[in-house]
This record gives C-alpha cells, structure tokens and sequence, in this order.
C-alpha cells in the first residue's frame, strides 16, 4: 500500500542567479528564505513567488527564520583571501528591510533564530 498522496506535493523552481547554499522555512511553511554564493538573499513565498531580494556583504552561507518568517537572519562568509570583507550577520524585516548588520570580520558556519526572532546564536571562524 503506498501512503503517499502526490497531489498534495507542490513543487516550483527559482533562478536565484547563482549557486543556494543555504534555505530556512518559516513555521508554517508559507515563506522560504534562501542564501546563495552570488551575496545575495532572497525571500519567497511558498508558491514561488519572489518576496524580496537584497545584496548582503558577502556569500550568504547560513540563513535563518524566526518561527512566524517576520525575521531573516543571514550569515555570510568566504574562504577567499582576497574577498574577506563582509563577513557577519545581516538581519532583515519581512518586507525585506536591514534592522541591523554586524561585521565579525568571520566567516558565519552556525546560526539559528529564536521562534521568537529576539535571540540569534551564530558559531564563526574567529578563535
């Protein structure tokens, strides 16, 4: 017996113009936050249609939501020695405005967003 009901898959694609390192969903599952190699974070909803789109310092290689997708939470980093800069956490509203940026002169390899998007924990590469 097969349990698995296809029609309640859905599935749409988006070229977020270069490689995704990272994806956080919310709760709910109705918005998507991706991370991708480009410097750049995007914010969808769950049917594919793009919310927002911004720039951040550098690769955004960890992302993170709070638990009602009202906080996005981006962590950057590079292994490129020539391309150092930018490192740290970028945080974003859900309309896709920066609250706040903290440079950490590391590269971001952890993070995770309290539900309620007041407290984030970040692991770098500082020593």
């Amino acid at each position: 017996m097969n349990d698995n009901n296809s029609s309640s898959v859905q599935s749409w694609r988006y070229d977020a113009g270069s490689g995704v390192a990272a994806v956080a969903l919310s709760a709910n599952g109705t918005r998507v936050l991706a991370g991708t190699l480009g410097k750049t974070a995007v914010y969808l909803h769950s049917s594919g249609a793009l919310l927002w789109q911004t720039q951040v310092g550098n690769q955004a290689w960890r992302v993170s939501l709070s638990e009602d997708g009202q906080t996005a939470v981006i962590g950057s980093g590079s292994t490129r020695f020539w391309d150092l800069n930018g490192r740290g956490l970028y945080c974003f509203n859900v309309d896709g405005h920066l609250r706040w940026q903290q440079d950490l002169a590391a590269s971001i390899w952890g993070l995770a967003v309290a539900a309620d998007g007041n407290t984030i924990a970040a692991g770098t590469s500082a020593r």
